[in-house]
């Protein structure tokens, strides 16, 4: 496995955007749920830092995202 990859690697979280807005009406709200401030929010949800487990975890339950669909919410490969 070529591991220089990794660090380069981009996920598309348009899905997830779709989600947020659809369960809080703008990512504005959604942000303000968050006990991170909203350039930190923006920045996970926009792939310019990463969402830990934890984030995502916390994420699913408010966002009503079950477990077994994670993957389609955010680890899609940006191609």
């Amino acid at each position: 496995m070529d591991y220089s990859m990794m660090d380069s690697t981009i996920f598309d979280h348009s899905k997830l955007r779709g989600r947020i807005i659809e369960k809080f009406g703008t990512l504005e709200a959604f942000y303000e749920q968050l006990p991170i401030t909203s350039n930190m929010a923006y920045r996970k949800v926009n792939g310019i830092s990463g969402i830990s487990r934890q984030n995502i975890l916390d994420w699913c339950k408010l966002l009503d995202i079950a477990i077994e669909d994670i993957p389609i919410y955010f680890f899609v490969l940006k191609v």
